[in-house]
């Protein structure tokens, strides 16, 4: 397990690059793309993840899973090495605006959309990891790898958008590019190091399942009531944090005016750095309390985090990076009690049945009906903020005022986030406990987390004064 941790080391700084968006909407803008090629770009991974239920019944046919996630990722991270070197060879040198390098950004699209079609081979990875990492501590073991993972996401991130930014500022469009393609190359290394050392990763034996129908393996997931009701109120969820995502983005340089450096830090930087605090106490909670109640309290929470965007403003600016830190880490409970679900149903045995786990097509079923709502929802919010334009409405409510397009965005963010808390009175976790048992663990972990990074210092102090005395009792 150490690899798998040691491997996402390498593998964060290719999603902080190639995965975040910015440099890849920088490069396409550059290629002249449209608004239109731009919405289609970033809905690509999420329409990607559909192509699972197709590859599902392949995986759980074949058995496979080691071979197929490494066939299908390594061939991804070499097609992102030239993901920026191939548009660059078709553009119009002299003229970087000029129409014709339309080409440009046609090649650009097509190995970008190839590129993450093959990241539908992940959930073979995922498959595996349901039987290599035990059930009792997948909670804490995921959560601490992703924050492993904010080691290098952060400064390649900040770094990324800081080399972006020196380029822009010579106003030289072909060199704004050539530092894009520069940054895919590079970090496309760390990418094939990721997957490469997979390749030590033990591959835990898989009885592949007995044939059946793909309509059928393809349906049963839906029809499973104790499944398909929690991936729904995920889907939920992520239909308001996907766009909130991007236009938080729009919101704070057009309404706020702030520079791009201030937006980057503020919103990528600052709420991975607060994932480091949280990320474990989530997969604790999760391992010890269960899964219902930390989305429960998450989502009780997000909703006021939505309303409260509408009290930013250029004054209150510094509430914008408070909330867009708070959004992420209750998104991230989200995620990590989600994708304990996600492995509890992928794995070969389940904990009822032990050798007839329900298999790799319950998690296409849950990544699949999320990025559909994902997908609908990013859409949907740039049509609305598209036609509601410049009009205004006044609230009449002290410290609000006025608002517009965004303001309305927000309190539809968490109506929906509203309508999500809903679903869950229904789904059934037997052994989880209450909302309020989750409160009082998640606060007196994180207490306990925060009590041992303040005294760590002193500790390590004295565990090295410790040996020098009693060398010297000795002496």
């Amino acid at each position: 397990m150490e690899k798998v941790t040691i491997a996402w080391l390498f593998g964060a700084t290719w999603f902080a690059v190639i995965g975040a968006g910015a440099p890849i909407n920088t490069f396409a803008t550059k290629l002249g793309a449209s608004n239109l090629i731009i919405g289609i770009i970033a809905a690509t991974p999420a329409l990607a993840s559909l192509l699972q239920l197709l590859i599902s019944p392949w995986i759980d046919a074949s058995g496979n899973r080691k071979k197929i996630f490494l066939i299908a990722l390594l061939s991804q991270r070499m097609l992102s090495l030239v993901l920026g070197i191939m548009p660059l060879l078709f553009i119009n040198h002299e003229n970087p605006s000029d129409p014709a390098n339309r080409v440009a950004l046609g090649v650009f699209l097509a190995i970008y959309i190839s590129m993450w079609l093959l990241q539908s081979g992940g959930i073979a990875w995922v498959s595996w990891m349901a039987d290599l990492v035990p059930d009792a501590i997948r909670g804490r073991y995921f959560a601490r790898r992703r924050q492993w993972g904010m080691l290098t996401w952060v400064p390649t991130a900040i770094l990324s958008g800081m080399l972006i930014d020196w380029s822009m500022r010579h106003e030289d469009p072909l060199l704004v590019m050539y530092v894009c393609a520069g940054l895919f190359f590079l970090t496309s290394i760390g990418g094939i190091i990721d997957i490469a050392i997979f390749f030590k990763v033990p591959h835990v034996r898989f009885v592949p399942k007995q044939r059946q129908s793909v309509f059928r393996f393809w349906i049963t997931p839906f029809t499973d009531r104790a499944f398909i009701l929690p991936s729904l109120y995920v889907g939920l969820v992520f239909m308001t944090v996907l766009p909130m995502g991007m236009f938080s983005v729009r919101f704070m340089q057009s309404e706020l005016k702030t520079s791009a450096t201030t937006v980057q830090l503020s919103l990528s930087a600052i709420p991975a750095l607060a994932l480091l605090l949280v990320l474990p106490t989530w997969g604790r909670c999760v391992d010890r309390v269960g899964r219902k109640p930390l989305m429960t309290l998450s989502t009780l929470l997000l909703v006021p985090v939505a309303f409260a965007w509408l009290f930013v403003d250029r004054q209150t600016i510094w509430l914008g990076y408070v909330l867009a830190a708070l959004g992420a880490m209750l998104w991230s409970a989200v995620e990590v009690a989600n994708f304990n679900l996600i492995l509890r149903a992928s794995s070969s045995a389940s904990d009822d049945e032990p050798g007839s786990g329900k298999g790799s097509g319950y998690s296409a079923a849950n990544i699949a009906t999320f990025s559909l709502f994902g997908v609908f929802g990013g859409w949907l919010a740039g049509l609305f903020l598209d036609v509601w334009g410049d009009r205004r409405i006044d609230t009449h409510v002290p410290g609000i005022g006025e608002v517009g397009g965004f303001g309305v965005f927000f309190v539809g963010l968490a109506l929906v986030r509203l309508l999500a808390l809903g679903l869950l009175p229904w789904v059934k976790e037997p052994d989880s406990g209450g909302t309020w048992a989750a409160a009082r663990f998640i606060v007196r972990d994180f207490s306990g987390t925060m009590k041992n990074f303040v005294t760590r210092p002193t500790r390590m102090l004295r565990d090295r004064e410790e040996p020098r005395e009693e060398e010297q009792e000795r002496v």
